[in-house]
């Protein structure tokens, strides 16, 4: 893979397997219990006094590694725009792919408006570094904690939806979705 670029080693079969086994949720790690899904789209402000948050559609809920808490909002409310609006983004988002011998070169073009950048320095600086911060103080912070969140992140774009239907995705936005798994 060259994804803008950027050389990526790793096969897709790589990145599948290094999830498998990074994510497998049977091994023994520290964990809390967390919505699992708590994007933009499943949590509510509730205008009460004292003002809350209503947490929607907790269907992966459970006990899991604070981490991968984090994943699905992170990807999902800065990045997968193309995932709810393919048909819109297809056609503002100018992609290309060339093949050479076994290397895909994906070329794109994926403008963040600055709400979604917003989302995105919010979540570094009001949750994802505060959480390293706190996992090290408790010694829970795994030594891999890049290679384990880019694996839950990969997960968002390959497993979210099925990239193949063609009724859903034009092969544009399917081949971003799987560029955007690989980076």
């Amino acid at each position: 893979w060259v994804i803008n670029g950027q050389h990526y080693s790793e096969t897709l079969d790589d990145i599948i397997r290094q999830a498998e086994k990074l994510l497998h949720p049977p091994q023994e790690s520290p964990s809390i219990i967390g919505h699992g899904d708590a994007h933009n789209g499943n949590v509510f402000f509730q205008n009460t006094t004292p003002p809350t948050m209503l947490y929607f559609d907790p269907a992966f809920a459970g006990r899991h590694h604070p981490l991968l808490d984090l994943a699905k909002p992170l990807f999902h409310n800065v990045f997968a725009m193309w995932m709810y609006y393919p048909q819109e983004k297809r056609q503002i988002t100018p992609i290309s792919l060339r093949i050479e011998g076994n290397i895909w070169h994906v070329d794109y073009t994926y403008d963040l408006p600055p709400v979604r950048h917003m989302f995105l320095q919010s979540k570094v600086q009001y949750v994802l570094k505060p959480l390293l911060k706190h996992l090290k103080t408790l010694n829970w912070l795994r030594a891999d904690w890049r290679t384990y969140l880019k694996a839950a992140l990969f997960c968002c774009p390959f497993l979210t939806m099925n990239l193949a239907d063609s009724q859903r995705f034009p092969p544009e936005i399917s081949l971003l979705g799987l560029a955007m798994s690989v980076e």
